[in-house]
């Protein structure tokens, strides 16, 4: 921010990295002593066999850019801005993922050690039910108020990117999925090998595409295509993961209070979007507070009136409502007598 550059940024990338080094390097040294003295090929050639395979699926996931190679190659820079616009990755929906695997990944692998697969099923469900309450509102918000969103951060010089932002949100909800396959093909090391063919495959696909339909069906058809072929991609996973845990269609239970999620979406949506259409003349920012706050209020009225939050849940929000209660009192106490 202060030297405004790229080379800023590449600048701050690399110390950044430097820091995150140092900081693990310290805190291993905590925890372990000095680990570096002793070395155990075995245990290396082990987990080199289950996180190599893993490891280059990830790699090769570097796909969900390749179109933007096609496109600034065939359609020019000034193209590619508005279709790079339209591709913004939304940083909240990565930091949930990341964060949920985080979680997920150890409990499964704990569960799957001593074979509780049916708690594997349920804790599972439990995450596409609270993922959901999130990502489902966000993707209908944006995909209403897109515009409004689009020029209160990047402008209305780049209003163009609209419709490939829509097409490209889809990958929002999608993320459920991947959230819910990643931590269980992770625990079954035995399938460990499925991520890396599934990657390989798509790989070819995507290239197949977009080298032969960039060109003819323009920037909204090559999002398209890759939005297209991560549905595939992530569709095949689920199944898999589906046959993995042996799930049945009673399963489908388990989800119902996706039901709920998508029906307050619906309605706090359809309550923004009427907002919306009466602020027609009203300034970006204005309009996008106003419908949010709108949309915030009934997507949370319509959860409570539909009994999503599970009775274990409202007692801990009022706990921490009560927490927080607590430290503002003490807080404005400390204030009166200073």
């Amino acid at each position: 921010m202060w030297f405004s550059s790229v080379w800023a940024l590449i600048y701050a990338a690399i110390i950044h990295g430097l820091l995150q080094t140092i900081v693990l390097t310290l805190y291993l040294r905590s925890r372990f002593g000095a680990f570096w003295r002793s070395f155990k090929w075995p245990l290396m050639r082990k987990q080199l066999a289950y996180s190599l395979p893993l490891g280059i699926a990830a790699i090769i996931g570097v796909q969900s850019d390749l179109d933007n190679y096609f496109v600034s190659n065939r359609f020019g820079a000034t193209a590619y801005a508005i279709y790079a616009i339209g591709c913004f990755q939304l940083p909240l929906v990565t930091i949930l993922s990341d964060t949920v695997g985080s979680v997920m990944i150890p409990r499964v692998s704990y569960l799957q050690k001593f074979g509780r697969t049916r708690e594997i099923i349920e804790l599972t469900a439990k995450m596409v039910r609270k993922l959901s309450a999130i990502y489902f509102p966000l993707f209908l918000f944006l995909l209403l108020l897109g515009r409004e969103f689009i020029t209160v951060l990047f402008t209305s010089r780049y209003l163009a990117s609209y419709p490939i932002f829509a097409i490209n949100l889809i990958l929002v909800p999608l993320a459920i999925l991947t959230s819910g396959c990643d931590p269980i093909m992770r625990a079954y090391a035995e399938h460990r090998y499925f991520p890396l063919k599934t990657r390989v495959a798509v790989l070819v696909v995507l290239v197949a595409t977009l080298w032969l339909g960039t060109k003819h069906l323009g920037m909204v058809g090559t999002i398209s295509i890759v939005i297209a072929v991560n549905l595939i991609e992530r569709v095949v996973t689920s199944i898999k993961v589906g046959h993995i845990l042996g799930l049945t269609r009673k399963d489908i239970l388990l989800l119902k209070d996706v039901g709920k999620v998508v029906f307050a979406t619906a309605i706090a949506g359809a309550a923004a979007e009427m907002t919306r259409s009466y602020l027609s003349d009203t300034k970006p920012l204005v309009v996008l507070s106003v419908c949010g706050a709108v949309f915030s209020l009934l997507y949370v009225a319509g959860l409570l009136m539909l009994r999503f939050p599970t009775q274990r849940e409202r007692n801990s929000i009022r706990g921490q409502m009560v927490q927080m209660r607590r430290k503002h009192w003490k807080r404005t106490a400390a204030e009166a007598d200073y």
